[in-house]
Formats: structure tokens, sequence, C-alpha cells
């Protein structure tokens, strides 16, 4: 007994030597890298690579959010191959780089073209988990990652990283993180939508008399059957977000005789599709839409009010159709809806060569206001 005792003292006793973790590393002596960005040079068939790398340890403490000091840097390199030039850039950095929390991949324009090479590059390092973000970027690369005058000095505090933060300006669509994006685009023949980014520098001014240059989301990039099929903006796939994007928050402007008669704002919306097979295939687009005043015109009944939105939601609707026909993209998704839920017919109109873009489309929609209050007070 005695025995076992003094073998506890001396091992409680060597214990005090110990300093802790051995191979403990301080947060300062770490590159993280929190984004990266994609380009691609067509003619000298290069990848373009950035990657935006944030003082994790400022970011963290109370006192820098009130400091102009910057907190991130970009670095960049090219390879033919996107892990050829991410292994170069990782030469050339001073500290040991860390991908554990990346949170955005940013993709331009010639980039998308190559989005196979690309996402075979990408999760293969066991790093990157597929719930980061993967946008678009109307800009330059480097430019979206020195974005300047922010009201928050925290780069983190961006639709880079925070991409559905903002009620009132969110993505074409909010599911934008890898896993989505490979699970459209290589498990069926759906259309997959890229929201793009583009940098604005035309609403805010700092007390330096600098405009701010801030990302903000405007369309999407488009891939159908597998292909890109081009950018698209906001205005154009107003029709096709009521039904493949985000719609909370959106305004619906109403008109009356060229003038502005009245403001919705969209609290919540559903939407269904039905596929007709008979006597040729055709598609019927369901859609129901609640809405508030904002604006209203005294001179109107609630009963116009909602006429006039159901109007200008099919007019939107029609009008994204008639671009999806002149294009040849399939902007609704009509193909993905019957592969999934018609498989057999899917099959036999794919052989036929059909163009799903082109379908008949049917349409019911109907607005329904919430509430009436601002209309009550306006009278009372």
């Amino acid at each position: 007994m005695n025995r076992r005792i003094g073998k506890l003292c001396v091992t409680l006793l060597l214990c005090i030597g110990l300093t802790g973790c051995w191979d403990e590393v301080t947060i300062q002596d770490l590159y993280y890298f929190t984004a990266m960005g994609f380009s691609y040079d067509k003619q000298a068939k290069e990848y373009e690579l950035y990657g935006q790398v944030i003082d994790v340890a400022a970011v963290a403490q109370k006192e820098e959010a009130s400091s102009s000091k910057s907190n991130s840097v970009f670095g960049h390199e090219k390879g033919e191959s996107p892990s050829i030039a991410l292994d170069r850039l990782f030469k050339a950095m001073q500290m040991n780089p860390v991908l554990d929390h990346m949170m955005t991949v940013l993709l331009d324009e010639s980039s998308i073209a190559n989005l196979d090479e690309l996402l075979d590059g990408i999760n293969r390092n066991s790093a990157i988990r597929y719930t980061i973000n993967v946008l678009g970027s109307e800009n330059p690369i480097g430019d979206m990652f020195q974005t300047t005058g922010r009201i928050s000095t925290s780069p983190l505090n961006t639709n880079i990283y925070q991409p559905n933060s903002n009620k009132r300006g969110l993505p074409f669509t909010t599911n934008n993180d890898m896993r989505d994006l490979v699970r459209a685009y290589k498990s069926c023949p759906c259309t997959v939508y890229i929201p793009k980014l583009k940098l604005n520098e035309n609403h805010w001014v700092g007390n330096d008399g600098k405009r701010l240059r801030t990302p903000i989301f405007d369309g999407a990039f488009v891939l159908n059957n597998g292909s890109y099929a081009g950018k698209f903006t906001e205005k154009q796939l107003e029709g096709a977000r009521w039904f493949m994007g985000s719609t909370h928050g959106q305004t619906i402007t109403l008109k009356k005789r060229d003038r502005i008669a009245s403001v919705l704002q969209v609290k919540r919306s559903s939407n269904d599709y039905h596929f007709g097979k008979s006597p040729t295939p055709s598609m019927k687009l369901k859609l129901r839409v609640r809405a508030i005043l904002t604006e209203y015109d005294k001179n109107l009944a609630e009963n116009e009010i909602q006429e006039l939105a159901t109007k200008e939601v099919i007019e939107q609707i029609e009008s994204t159709l008639r671009l999806a026909r002149s294009r040849g993209v399939d902007l609704f998704n009509f193909e993905g809806h019957i592969y999934r839920y018609h498989h057999a017919r899917w099959k036999k109109m794919k052989s036929g060569k059909t163009n799903f873009a082109e379908l008949p489309v049917e349409l019911d929609v109907k607005v329904h206001l919430i509430h009436s209050g601002k209309m009550k007070m306006r009278k009372s």
C-alpha cells in the first residue's frame, strides 16, 4: 500500500514540471485563409488564385472594431491547375498557412466554364468543407478583396462572408453553399444559380469625403445542363426569383397612369409546379404572395391594389419567360422538376431533344394583402 502511495506521489511531482501542450501554436503564428477567388486565363491556360488572409486575433478584439487599422491582406498566384496555384502561393508565405477557417469561394465569369476542375481541386482539400459559401463576382477578384470604407472595420462583415445576413439585400438564392451547388450541379439536369456580387460605390460616403466601395448582390451566373449559360442581372431574373430565388423583403411597385400608386413589401410567398402531359407537355406555375403596404394611394381600394400587384408579378414572370426562350436557357428549372417527379416522361422528352425552356406555361398568380393598416390610418 505504501509503495503505491509513493509511486503516486512521484508521478504527481513529475507532472509539476510539465508545461501543458508541447505542440501549442499561438494564433499569431498562423495565416488563416478566410476566402479564395479564382479566375481563368483562357489564352495562357492558367488559373489565377486569390487568397484573402485575415488577422483573426485583431478582428476578435473589441477595441479593434473602432480602429481604422486594416485586418486583412490578399495574395495571388498562377498555375496550370487550382492546386498548383495554391501550392505556389503557400511557398511564398512567411508563416504556416491554414485553410480550416475558409468561409467563401469567389468565382468570376472566366472560371465558371471550368467549374468541374475547380470543384475537384477545391474539394480534395480536407480542410475545406461543403458548408463554405460559393459566390460569383462581376468585378475582378482582387478588387473584391480590396473593398474600402467599411462601416464596420471587420472584413468579415460584408456580403462576401455573410451573404444571407441583410434581409433587404439577399442574394438571388440563399442556397449558396458548396453542398447545394454540388448537389444541383452533379446529381440532376438542374438549373444552377451562383449569386453574383458587384462593387457598388453609389450610395455611401465616409467622413473623409471618399465613397465607400461595398459588394452588393445583382443577379447570378447561371448553369444549364452542366454548361455555363451566361450572367443575368437582378432585373432580368425578377420573374424567376418567385420560383427559384428568395423573395422575403422584396418590393412590388404598383403604377397607375404612369405614376407610382402604391408600394408593397413581400412577407412570404409559396409556389408550386404542375406538369401537364397531354395533349402536349406543358407547365402550370402556381404562386401565392402575401404582402403588406409600405406606400399607399388613397384613391385605390384594397381589391384594386391586389389586382394591380397580381398583374405586376405576372408581367415580371412573363418577361423572364420570354428572356429564357430567346436565350434558350431553362431559367425556371422545368427540366429539373420533370426529371425528379416524372422521370419516365423526362427520358422520352430528352431523347426527343425537347427544349424545356420553350414549354407552354400557364400562370396562376394571386397577391394577398396581409393587412391594410396603412389604408385605415389614412382614412381616420
